[in-house]
């Protein structure tokens, strides 16, 4: 269904003309795996972003956004 979405459509057309750096964001948080929760509530807010990047040293490990989290706090 999406791709009978017009502007969605042209631009898929067009994607050799679409770069990574036209999309991308560069509001971002990240933060260590070992990190406390509270801190991600903290990032969130400090740099108005819905999601942050959790590492293990310099990798990538995972992702938390904003839903993930509160359904983790509000559940528990």
């Amino acid at each position: 269904p999406i791709l009978h979405f017009e502007p969605f459509s042209q631009i898929l057309r067009n994607e050799e003309r679409t770069w990574l750096s036209d999309i991308m964001s560069e509001d971002y948080a990240v933060l260590s795996e070992d990190a406390p929760a509270v801190q991600v509530a903290r990032e969130i807010i400090r740099l108005e972003v819905s999601r942050v990047y959790v590492t293990r040293g310099r990798k990538l490990v995972g992702l938390i956004t904003i839903q993930d989290f509160l359904n983790k706090v509000l559940r528990d």
